[in-house]
C-alpha cells in the first residue's frame, strides 16, 4: 500500500470485544481468519462503549477491561495483522464512561432535559460523558497514550457526540458565555435562539473532533469519525413523538424498537434529524478528516437497502474525492449473533461498491461468530481484491443532480409540523433509481462550482435558499440547464424566514397566491388536462391520479402551462369527488434556454410512502424532458429492481458501469430471495461516428460483444442476480 493507504480500496472488518470472552479469545487466530476473508483493514476495539470507557490494552490512564489481566489485545492485533499486510485502526469510543468515572466526576456526565444522566442501562455500566467538561482532556490523554505507544495505522473515533439535550452545568455555562442567552429548555423551531442552540451543538462537536484529530494525526495515519444515520430519522410518527415527549412513561409500552432507541436517546429527541441529535456536522468535519465514514444500520431507522447508495453519493459529494466507508449490517438485527442471509449481504456489498464507496462490517462476537455470513463477506471481499484497479479514481458520469439542502433539513425537518426535505429527496431518488436515470446527490456549496456539469437540477422541497443560490439556479436554467422542483422550494430565505413570493417564481412561471390548499385525506386526485406534452403523454386525457398532498396555491403566468389540476376531496371516503378547483398540480415552463417542471405538491414524499407507478413515471419524465438531451447511458429489458450507476476513470479512458439488483422495499425484514435477470441491454452514448469499443464483465472476466452504431454502443449482460461490473474501453478486444 502507498503512504496514504486509505486512498486505495478498503475492505474493513471491525473486531469488537464487548460480546467476547476476552479471557479465552485467541486474538491472533481471529486476525488470521479476518485475513483469510480478504479484509485489508481491521478496526480493533481499543476503548469500548460497554463497559463504558474500558481499555483493551495495557493503559495507565483508562480503566482496563476487568478480564484483561496482563493480556494486550491491541498489541497482538497490530503484530499479527501487519504480518498479513493488514492495516490496523484503533477504535476509540468517545462517549461512554463507566460507573466509577461517573461517581468520581458526576459533572462530566451528559444530562437529559430533566437533569438525569444519560445511561445505557440501569447499573450505570456505561454513562454518556460531555465533551464540554474536563472529560475531553481525560479522553485526549488516552488518545495520546495509544498514539505514542502503539503502531496503529489510523484512529476511528466513534460517538464523539451528544446523545442528550445536553443540560449539564458545563453546557449551560458555555452556552450563556458564547451565545449570551440561557440554554433553551424546550424545542421551538420558529425561535432564532433555538436555532442558535442547534448550531452551537454542531460547533461543540466539530471542535471536539478537531481536537481528537490534532492529537492523533501523524504521517501515514488515517483519522475518521462516526457519522451516524444521515438522511434518516427514528421511525416514530410525529404525533406519537409529541405524545411521548409529554408522557415518557408510555415509551415502555410501545415495543422493542422504541425501547432500543430510548435506551440511548432521551425521549425529547426522538423526532429530531439523527445527525442533529449527535451534533454531527458532516460538511464541517469532512473538511479535515481523511475518510468519510457512515454508520448505516438500516433496520434501526427502517430504511431500505438502496439508502446505502444514496448516502454513499452524499458522502462522495461531501468528501470531494475522499474515500467513503460504509458500516452496514452483517448481523440479522436484533439477533446480531446470527448473520444476515447471503442475498442481503451480497446486495449490500454490491450497493456500496456500485456507488463508489467501501464496505465495512462489524464482527460483534469474534469467538462465536456465525460463519455462514462471514463466508459470504469473504467471498465478496476476495473478488473485490482482484479488481481493485476498477474501484479507484472514479468520477461519476454526470446527468442529473439532486440537491440536499442542509439548511432546509436543520431548519424544518425536525419540526413535526413540516414536510421533511430529506423524505422528499429519498422519494425522488427512489424514482430515479427505478427508472435507471443517472444522478448525483450534491450540496448547496457545490451549486456555484459544479452545477454546470449537469444537464438537470432537482430541488426536492428545498425550502431554504439564499439569494445567491437562487441566482445560480436562474443562470443555470437561462443558459439551457433543466430544473425540476417540488413543494415549498425557495419559499424561505437561508435562515428559514418565509417570503411573500416563491423565490424562483419567475423560473417556475407562477405567482404564489399567499396560502396553501390543504389536503386532509388520501381521496385527493389531480386530473390530467394535457396529455400531448411529453411529461404526461403516457396518461390518458382527464385521467385521475392521486395528488401529492397539501400544496401552495399558485397561478401560472407568461408561457408557463398547467398540465393537471386539483380535484376537490369528497366529504367522506367513497363519496363522490368534488369539483375541479383549477389549482395547478403540474406546471411546465421555458425560462431562457432551459426547461422547468414544478410540482407544487410533495410528489417525492408521496412516492416514498406509497410507491405509485404514476408518480414514479411523472418524476422520471419530468427529469428527462427538462434535461432536453439523450441519456448518457440507458438500459432495456431491465426491471425496476435494478440500479444503474456509472463512473469514468479518466486516467485510463475507461467507463465503469455497475448494475445491482438492490431496489427493494424491505425495511425491517432481511432480503431473502433474489431472482436472476437475463439479457439486459446497456446502451452508451459515445461521440464517434463509427465507434469501436470492448467490454469485460466482472467478476467473471468474460468479454462482452459490443455493437457500435453512429453515436452509441450497445452490449448485453447475459445474466445478473446480485451485481455486475462492466468495464468499457475504446478499441478492439485485447
Amino acid at each position: 500500500m502507498s503512504e496514504e493507504w486509505w486512498k486505495k480500496p478498503i475492505r474493513m472488518i471491525t473486531l469488537e470485544f464487548p460480546g467476547a470472552d476476552i479471557k479465552k479469545l485467541n486474538v491472533r487466530k481471529v486476525v488470521r481468519e479476518i485475513a483469510r476473508l480478504g479484509a485489508n483493514v481491521i478496526n480493533v476495539f481499543t476503548i469500548s462503549y460497554w463497559p463504558g470507557g474500558a481499555a483493551y490494552y495495557q493503559s495507565r490512564i483508562a480503566s482496563k477491561h476487568p478480564d484483561l489481566n496482563d493480556h494486550d489485545p491491541l498489541s497482538e492485533v497490530i503484530d499479527e495483522a501487519h504480518k498479513h499486510d493488514i492495516k490496523v485502526v484503533a477504535y476509540v469510543n468517545c462517549l461512554w464512561g463507566n460507573k466509577s468515572l461517573y461517581e468520581k466526576h458526576p459533572d462530566w456526565a451528559q444530562r437529559k432535559l430533566n437533569g438525569q444522566p444519560n445511561i445505557m442501562e440501569p447499573t450505570y455500566t456505561s454513562v454518556a460523558m460531555c465533551p464540554n467538561s474536563s472529560y475531553r482532556d481525560y479522553l485526549l490523554s488516552i488518545v495520546e497514550e495509544i498514539s505514542d505507544n502503539y503502531d496503529v495505522d489510523g484512529f476511528y473515533f466513534d460517538e464523539a457526540a451528544f446523545t442528550s439535550w445536553c443540560n449539564c452545568t458545563n453546557c449551560r455555562k458555555l452556552f450563556e458565555e458564547q451565545i449570551g442567552e440561557k440554554l433553551p429548555k424546550k424545542s421551538d423551531w420558529s425561535d432564532p435562539i433555538w436555532h442558535n442552540f442547534i448550531k452551537w451543538r454542531y460547533d461543540c462537536i466539530t471542535n471536539f473532533k478537531k481536537s481528537l484529530y490534532k492529537k492523533s494525526k501523524k504521517k501515514n495515519r488515517a483519522i475518521f469519525f462516526q457519522h451516524a444515520f444521515p438522511l434518516a430519522f427514528f421511525p416514530i410518527p410525529a404525533g406519537l413523538s409529541t405524545m411521548l415527549t409529554a408522557h415518557p412513561e408510555l415509551s415502555g409500552m410501545l415495543g422493542s424498537a422504541l425501547s432500543e432507541m430510548t435506551a440511548r436517546f432521551p425521549i425529547e429527541l426522538v423526532n429530531w434529524y439523527i445527525p442533529q441529535i449527535y451534533g454531527s456536522d458532516l460538511q464541517a468535519v469532512a473538511e479535515f478528516e481523511d475518510v468519510i465514514h457512515f454508520e448505516l444500520y438500516r433496520r434501526f431507522v427502517q430504511r431500505p437497502l438502496w439508502w446505502y447508495g444514496i448516502c454513499a453519493r452524499l458522502g462522495r459529494s461531501v468528501g470531494g474525492g475522499k474515500p467513503v466507508l460504509i458500516l452496514n449490517m452483517q448481523g440479522n438485527s436484533p439477533f446480531d449473533l446470527v448473520s444476515l442471509p447471503e442475498e442481503e449481504l451480497m446486495l449490500a456489498i454490491g450497493e456500496i461498491v456500485a456507488n463508489g464507496a467501501q464496505p465495512l462490517f462489524a464482527m460483534y462476537y469474534p469467538d462465536v461468530a456465525d460463519r455462514r455470513g462471514w463466508e459470504t463477506v469473504g467471498k465478496c471481499f476476495t473478488e473485490l481484491r482482484e479488481f481493485d484497479k476498477y474501484l479507484t479514481d472514479l468520477e461519476s458520469v454526470k446527468f442529473a443532480a439532486v440537491l440536499h439542502s442542509q439548511k432546509t433539513t436543520d431548519r424544518f425537518d425536525s419540526d413535526a409540523e413540516k414536510t421533511r426535505h430529506v423524505d422528499c429527496l429519498m422519494g425522488i431518488c427512489k424514482a430515479l433509481l427505478q427508472e435507471h436515470l443517472l444522478f448525483d446527490v450534491i450540496l448547496d456549496k457545490q451549486l456555484k462550482r459544479d452545477l454546470q456539469n449537469y444537464k438537470v437540477l432537482i430541488l426536492p422541497n428545498v425550502s431554504c435558499m439564499s439569494e445567491n443560490e437562487k441566482e445560480i439556479v436562474r443562470e443555470f436554467v437561462k443558459n439551457g440547464g433543466g430544473l425540476v422542483a417540488t413543494y415549498e422550494t425557495s419559499m424561505h430565505d437561508e435562515r428559514g424566514n418565509v417570503q411573500a413570493e416563491i423565490g424562483l417564481s419567475d423560473v417556475f412561471g407562477v405567482n404564489y397566491l399567499g396560502h396553501e390548499k390543504k389536503v386532509f385525506s388520501y381521496d385527493s386526485y389531480m386530473q390530467i388536462k394535457d396529455n400531448n406534452h411529453p411529461l404526461t403523454q403516457h396518461l390518458s386525457k382527464f385521467a385521475l391520479i392521486p395528488t401529492a398532498g397539501t400544496q401552495p396555491v399558485v397561478k401560472t403566468f407568461g408561457g408557463a402551462k398547467s398540465l393537471a389540476s386539483l380535484i376537490e376531496e369528497p366529504v367522506v371516503h367513497y363519496a363522490p369527488l368534488g369539483e375541479d378547483t383549477g389549482v395547478p398540480t403540474i406546471i411546465v415552463n421555458q425560462y431562457g434556454k432551459g426547461r422547468v417542471v414544478y410540482f407544487p405538491g410533495s410528489i417525492g414524499l408521496r412516492y416514498l410512502n406509497f410507491g405509485l407507478p404514476d408518480h414514479r413515471k411523472l418524476i422520471a419524465e419530468a427529469v428527462k424532458w427538462a434535461a432536453n438531451c439523450p441519456l448518457p447511458i440507458s438500459v432495456d429489458n431491465c426491471p425496476n429492481t435494478i440500479e444503474l450507476t456509472a463512473f469514468k476513470q479518466s486516467r485510463k479512458d475507461r467507463l465503469i458501469i455497475n448494475l445491482v439488483n438492490s431496489i427493494r422495499d424491505n425495511i425491517q425484514k432481511p432480503i431473502t430471495h433474489v431472482c436472476s435477470e437475463h439479457n439486459i441491454q446497456v446502451n452508451i452514448k459515445v461521440p464517434e461516428e463509427k465507434p469501436v469499443y470492448r467490454a469485460k464483465l466482472i467478476p467473471e472476466k468474460a468479454d462482452l460483444p459490443c455493437e457500435g452504431r453512429k453515436g452509441s454502443v450497445s452490449l448485453k449482460i447475459p445474466e445478473l442476480k446480485y451485481y455486475k461490473i462492466v468495464v468499457v474501453e475504446k478499441g478492439q478486444k485485447e
